[in-house]
């Protein structure tokens, strides 16, 4: 019961952090403290990027360049292009994951999830993934990828070690990001109808809907580390 309290609380806590962030209210500019460090020309042109994922142990950042179909990676220590994996037609969502020595990348154009090696930079597997599928994340716990399929307004359930979907899930309303939250063990997706849905990835069903006041169409979608314990959520017209 105080267990149930606490989340209560905890969650009660995170979606007034998400009306105050989606609010759009004034705030007063500041002097940057960011810097360019470095220039780092990429691959395929200057057509359209997407997401990005971060694989600190190898130093790698990879880079969904939808308009050219490929996932650049990029050495993040030697600010250098180590290559671009090929073939991944209208590549929106990409996410490294160091302890399955696997990227997967959303390949939106061919209704796919890219499974791909990153020694090798190839891809060894594809699956079909919904409609439209954007965003991803991983539940280490149960070893599923979830992927928001943005026209099936749903989340797509990929068992890693077989490269099969498992299920699907219903979220009554087109799929923008979806995150893993380590906290709760949860799964959680900006849906565009203005809520943030929970799903439990031990039985890929829909916990429960957050409304999010302020939010037109929510899309991107963020959790910080631990000691915050915020999320973080954007908004627009897709």
């Amino acid at each position: 019961m105080e267990l149930a309290v606490r989340r209560l609380i905890s969650t009660l806590l995170l979606i007034s952090l998400l009306a105050v962030g989606c609010s759009g209210s004034a705030v007063a500019v500041r002097e940057s403290p960011f810097r360019v460090v470095r220039d780092v020309p990429l691959s395929g042109g200057t057509s359209r990027f997407d997401y990005q994922s971060l694989d600190r142990q190898a130093h790698r950042l990879y880079v969904a360049h939808l308009g050219a179909g490929i996932v650049t990676v990029v050495d993040t220590e030697a600010g250098a292009v180590v290559g671009d994996v090929q073939n991944v037609p209208g590549a929106h969502g990409v996410l490294a994951v160091p302890e399955l020595g696997r990227v997967f990348a959303s390949a939106t154009n061919a209704r796919q999830v890219a499974v791909i090696d990153p020694v090798t930079l190839a891809v060894v597997a594809r699956v079909m993934a919904g409609d439209y599928p954007d965003g991803l994340a991983y539940a280490p716990e149960v070893g599923k990828l979830y992927v928001s399929d943005e026209h099936g307004k749903a989340d797509v359930v990929v068992d890693v070690e077989s490269n099969q979907v498992v299920a699907t899930v219903p979220l009554k309303g087109e799929a923008g990001n979806t995150q893993y939250d380590p906290a709760s063990h949860q799964i959680l997706v900006a849906v565009h109808s203005g809520h943030l849905a929970v799903i439990d990835p031990t039985t890929d069903t829909l916990l429960d809907r957050y409304e999010i006041p302020g939010c037109g169409e929510p899309h991107g979608l963020s959790i910080e580390s631990d000691e915050w314990r915020r999320w973080h959520i954007s908004a627009g017209s897709y």
